[in-house]
Parts: C-alpha cells; structure tokens; sequence
C-alpha cells in the first residue's frame, strides 16, 4: 500500500511522492547493508537531494523517512533529503497540485513513454485545480530522473522540473558502477550511452578517440547553451572591427594624401597626356568587420544551427520507422518543441545584418588574442571547442542518458570472463584479429549495441598441435525452436519448445577433439528473502535448469544429444572474502547447477577455481569414450565431475548402461 514519504509546498505548487513504505526502508537497509560490506564504515546513508530548474520558495515540508527538519523554508534552488527515498525496481506516485493562480499545466518529458505515464488535469476549473499525476517503476535505470513541466500563472508561462537521483540497492554507486564503466569505456566509449533511458548521470572527463555521436554532442551543448547565447549577445551589441588592407581603384582627382612617388609620376605623366579617365591601383586600410574573428563566430553559429536541426532530422527518421511497425514513437512532442526551443535563438542571431557583411571562414593564421580575451568572443571560443571535443571535457555540467544497469552488468560479465581467460593461470590467447564486442553505429536507434551470436565470438586458445584447447565465447547464442532448416542440418544445435538466448554461451574443445558447452547467465537481481548473505533469486537457478534440459545437439538426422554440462547464474553478490566456500558449491559439484557473485574490485576466486576444473592446465590429449545411444561422451576431465554421473535416460547400475 502507497504512502505519503514525501511532501512539499512552493508558492505555485504542491508536490507529494508515495510509495510503499516498507518496500522503501527495506531499500534504505539494502543500501546500507551494501556499503557496510564495502568496508565503508558508515553509519547513515548518504544524502540525496531534490533540484529544481529555477529557484522556489519552500511554504512547507514533511517525511516520514527522510530527516528534513534541517532544512530551512524560503527560497531554494535543492531541496536536501537526507536519507535516499528513490531507488530502482520500486514504484511511485508523484503528484504536482498546482494553486488557484495556475490556469493551466502541462508535463514536457522528452520520451513519450514517459509521458504517457502522466494523468493531467490540464485546466483549473471551479471545482478542481490544475494537477500532474506521475505513476512510474524505474526498473533498472539509474541515475538522475527529471519530471519537467509548465504552467500558465498571472497569464505568464513558466518552465520548471523536479530532478532527483534514482539509486541502486544491490551495489555501491560511487564505487561498483564506475568500475563497469571504465570496463565498458575500455572496450568502446559511447556503448553505454542511450537515447531511450528515462534517466541521466554526470561523468567524469575521457580522453578515449570517439566518432560524432550526436546524443553526447547535445547533452554537452545544452549545459553550454547559456553561454552560448550569453556571447552572441555580447558581440551583437559590440562587434570587434580592425583596419583591413583594401585593394581600390581611384581616378587621377581622387587620388589624396601621401602616394607613392612611383604612382605620382604615372598620373602626372596621363594628366599631360590627356588620359584623365585611368585609374590608378591604391591599397589603403579602413575599418572592417570582416575579421577572421567575427569570420569564426559566424562558422560556430552556422554550424551550430545546422547540428540542431540535423539531430532533429534524423530523431523524428527513428521515430517514423519505429511508428510504422506499429510500436509507439520514442520521443514526445515536448522533445522537438524543446530541440525547437533551442535553435531558436540561434536562428535569429543569423539573421542580424552583421553576418550580411562578414565572408566565409577562412582559418586562423596564428593565435587571436580577441577570441581568447575580448568579451563575449571568449565565451563562444571556449564553448565551441568543448563541443568540439565533447567527450574529452564531458563531466562538469554535462548529464547524458545511459542504458540500463542490467544490460551493462550483462556486457560487464562477459568481457570480465573474457579477461579471466587471458589471465593466469590459464593464459589463453586470442586468434586472429582482436575481436570487438561493440557494433557499428546503429543509424536508426543512433547509439552503439553489442554484437551477438556468431558476431560476438571471441575465439581463445592455448597450446600447438595435439596439445591445443580451444575456447569459444559468445554472447546471446540463440538457439531457436526446432524448425526445417535446423532439422535437415547436421552438427547443430536446437531447441523444441521456445527460442533460448544464454547471455554467455562457452564451447571447449580438448584436445582429444571433444567439445563441451557451458552457459551463463548474467543475472542483475538478488533474492530479498535472504539477509544473511547475498543469494541469486531461485527462478534464476531454475532458468538454468531449463537451459540444460531444453538445449539439443543434432549431430545427424536420428542421433540427438543435451550438449549443456553445467549453466551458472551470475550475480552482483559481494562477500568480503571467498575463501569461504561459494554458498552453491553443493549443487555445482552434484549437478552443475548455480551461481557465481560477480562484482568489481573482487578476485572472483569462486569462478577460477570451477573453471581450473573443468579446463585442466594438464589436459591431455588421451581420452576415454563412453558412446550411449544417446551419443552422451565423456573425456578424463569431464568424467571425473560427479554431474556426468547423472544420466539424462536409463538407469545407472554397476558400471553400465541400462535401457
């Protein structure tokens, strides 16, 4: 049952949050739970706050579990919470009432999904005030959300938002979720980054190489936009001019002041010769607005003009080929008036006379001193190069979209186990090329997604001739139901039932030649029922069991086998240390059936130790076949495992097969 957890008053509005409430301290103690385990000797948990756009003035104020009695009412521009009350995977109401003065609202979220969430009483009437109503579950985004609006007072328009952060419970944000990022940097820059997430985080400054990605590009030019416009001001009202060399040509009468005597002596010499209609070539110098200074600020104007309406170009080609299939566009319209909103100015800057008598920009043949010092240029120049290179300054004001948590801790999983492999002791190499992860640059979802299947194949190996093992690292293999092109193909793998997509599919071929499939699956939650230690949730540990059962190898039209030995869930567990044993070491050494904790800064002992079992240093190339009907194989290595014991049909009795 939702309750009131958070209440405030302004002179324009009244805004209250709930949730349940016990679902929220079950959270707070999540949290502080977590950041105990991480050696953070803290006895509170951190501090949160809520921003506004544009300052208010706090009437009032209550919690029932946040203490605010710190904070103070008047004019604020944040609103301090000093216990987290918003955290993903949790559901809230957040209601907007606006006072009699408010003749009408509207909510403005740039995603229409977002915006679709909203009831809205849209006009006051004599019965009812203007209201917004937002009922929202965060699911797996982190980061900042912003519920922005408008709303008609005193027959003015006014544009404000509530920002706050939406936390996570299964892992420290400063510490954990930075780590996957610079896993994720590392394999390519902008994978994270998403124009569909519902929330937005700051970061820290990169100096990785990057293409054009226009999601960064605009997040850094909205937090410079106010400069921006600041500096073109300032130039409108007081343009830099210079004297400029001008070549002209002047009549003999024209011709005054100091000439050179050369061309003294040619016009003396045509005035006696009665050539008084030649004109004479002069180069003399006069103020001129035409500088290689006012030339740049036209080109960043130009050029920033045209990327704002390329950006608007290609969002609403995305939006028109999703609608077309049927689905609901992704951007609202609040998102093209604000891109609108945010051009322009810019367009009417272009159209001031000033830009009619400036040339093209030709480059700057040394350091500009005006560009650097001279009011209003100086704030143009500086902004246009962080845009310029908006990756390598992105962090201080700049806040950017970013995909899910869940999905990142699944890429996360998987380069960290490609990793392991590389490391001793099993250091296993790479054949052929370096292989990337990451696609090209999807152009109808413009952001960058992560390969799969086949694509995603990272093909590791040790050793040379008979002595070779090799291992076969896939991400999202799937293996679809049972159909006519599975069914007349040898030597593949299928599934009757329904498609299975394991997050990490991992072939090894010994050296005998035989080839064993392990699966595992990247699971970001983590059972609540379980205080004592940090559990995978059961119906994760019972996907695994299908993935076994479901997953067939046909190795001719009549000779079927279940290829799968073993599949693992793994999961943000943290345990201090893992000298211990792994609370599922029972189930993975009789069925080969469980999970393994994956987090950063860990040295995931849990997972070398299993895969230093089942992939022997000492593999050999001798090997013992045991060949059922139902062509069920087995190595030394793998036989010693007590789940191979366990036959998929017949009955196991003195050392022999029985059907």
């Amino acid at each position: 049952m939702k309750k009131t957890i958070l209440s405030f008053a302004t002179r324009n509005f009244e805004c209250s949050v709930r949730a349940d409430s016990k679902k929220i301290g079950s959270r707070q103690n999540a949290l502080l739970t977590v950041l105990k385990k991480r050696e953070k000797l803290c006895k509170l948990l951190p501090r949160s706050e809520l921003k506004f756009t544009y300052e208010e003035k706090l009437t009032s104020l209550s919690s029932e579990l946040s203490a605010l009695n710190l904070c103070p009412l008047g004019n604020l521009k944040s609103l301090p919470i000093e216990n987290p009350i918003f955290f993903e995977n949790t559901s809230y109401e957040i209601e907007i009432r606006f006072v009699d003065l408010v003749t009408s609202c509207l909510p403005t979220h740039h995603l229409q999904r977002i915006q679709g969430e909203f009831s809205v009483n849209a006009v006051r009437t004599a019965k009812e005030m203007a209201w917004l109503r937002l009922n929202l579950n965060f699911k797996n985004d982190l980061g900042w959300f912003t519920v922005p609006f408008s709303y008609v007072k005193n027959g003015i328009t006014i544009k404000q938002s509530l920002s706050f952060e939406v936390l996570p419970f299964k892992m420290d944000m400063e510490q954990d979720l930075n780590a996957i990022y610079r896993v994720l940097d590392k394999a390519h820059p902008l994978l994270r980054f998403s124009w569909k997430s519902a929330t937005e985080q700051n970061f820290n400054r990169s100096r990785s190489q990057h293409e054009p990605f226009e999601l960064l590009w605009l997040a850094e030019f909205k937090s410079l936009n106010e400069r921006m416009q600041s500096g073109y001001k300032q130039v409108l009202n007081a343009p830099h001019n210079r004297l400029m060399p001008e070549d002209i040509r002047l009549k003999a009468e024209r011709l005054k002041g100091k000439i050179p005597n050369k061309l003294a002596e040619k016009a003396r010499a045509n005035i006696q010769a009665s050539l008084l209609n030649r004109r004479y070539a002069l180069k003399q110098k006069r103020l001129s607005l035409d500088t290689p200074e006012n030339q740049f600020i036209k080109y960043a104007l130009n050029a920033i003009s045209h990327k704002l309406e390329l950006i608007e170009q290609k969002v609403s080609v995305l939006d028109k080929a999703i609608t077309k299939k049927g689905n609901a566009s992704v951007f609202s319209e609040a998102f093209y008036a604000n891109l609108y909103e945010l051009n322009k100015p810019y367009q009417k800057f272009k159209r001031f006379p000033l830009f009619k008598q400036i040339s093209d920009y030709k480059g700057l043949n040394s350091e500009s001193l005006v560009l650097q010092q001279k009011s209003g240029y100086s704030l143009i120049y500086q902004s246009w190069h962080q845009l310029k290179y908006y990756l390598d300054v992105l962090g201080n004001e700049a806040s950017v979209s970013v995909k899910n948590i869940a999905e990142l801790y699944e890429v996360w999983c998987f380069l960290q186990l490609a990793d392991i492999l590389q490391s001793p002791p099993f250091n296993f190499e790479l054949k052929g090329e370096n292989p990337s992860l990451v696609g090209r640059l999807d152009k109808q979802k413009m952001e960058y997604g992560c390969k799969k299947g086949n694509d995603s194949l990272f093909l590791f190996s040790r050793g040379n001739g008979d002595q070779e093992v090799t291992i076969e690292l896939m991400r999202e293999f799937s293996i679809g139901k049972k159909n006519n092109n599975a069914k007349n193909h040898q030597n593949s793998y299928v599934s009757w039932m329904a498609e299975h997509k394991p997050d990490i599919f991992m072939k090894v071929t010994f050296a005998d030649g035989l080839e064993y499939v392990w699966l595992f699956d990247a699971k970001y939650r983590i059972d609540s029922e379980t205080n004592d230690r940090d559990m995978v949730p059961v119906d994760a540990l019972a996907q695994m069991h299908r993935y076994r059962d479901a997953i067939i190898y046909r190795h001719n039209a009549d000779t079927l086998s279940r290829p799968v030995f073993g599949a693992y869930a793994l999961y943000p567990g943290y345990f201090i240390d893992q000298y211990e044993k792994n609370p599922y070491h029972q189930s993975i050494e009789q069925i080969d059936i469980g999970a393994f904790p994956m987090l950063p800064g860990q040295n995931h002992k849990w997972l070398v130790e299993f895969l230093k079992e089942i992939i022997e240093a000492d593999s050999s190339p001798k090997t013992i076949r045991e060949e059922s009907p139902t062509y069920f194989m087995q190595s030394i290595n793998i036989k010693k495992r007590s789940s191979t014991k366990i036959l998929p049909k017949g009955i196991y009795s003195n050392n022999k097969y029985a059907f």
